[in-house]
C-alpha cells in the first residue's frame, strides 16, 4: 500500500544555508509532488534561498508545476 500526501507546506523561514545535500532533497521532494499529482508550499523563502533555487533550477521544476508554489504567508 502506498501513502500519498496531497499538500506539503514546507516553512523555510529559518533557513539561511542549503548545501547540495539539502538541495537534492528539495529537487526529491518537487519530482515526488509532480509525479504524485501532490501540491508543495515553500513558506518563508528569503531571497538567498530563492537565489539558490534559481540558480540550480529548482525555483523553474516549481514554477512549472501547476500545484507548487511558494507563499509569504499562512493563510
Amino acid at each position: 500500500m502506498k501513502l500519498f500526501l496531497s499538500l506539503i507546506i514546507i516553512d523555510v523561514e529559518q533557513i539561511d544555508f542549503i548545501d547540495s545535500v539539502g538541495l537534492g532533497v528539495f529537487a526529491g521532494v518537487i519530482s515526488s509532488t509532480i509525479r504524485n499529482n501532490s501540491t508543495l508550499m515553500l513558506k518563508g523563502m528569503t531571497n538567498r534561498v530563492r537565489r539558490l533555487f534559481e540558480i540550480t533550477g529548482l525555483m523553474e521544476m516549481m514554477d512549472n508545476s501547476k500545484n507548487n508554489k511558494t507563499i509569504d504567508t499562512f493563510a
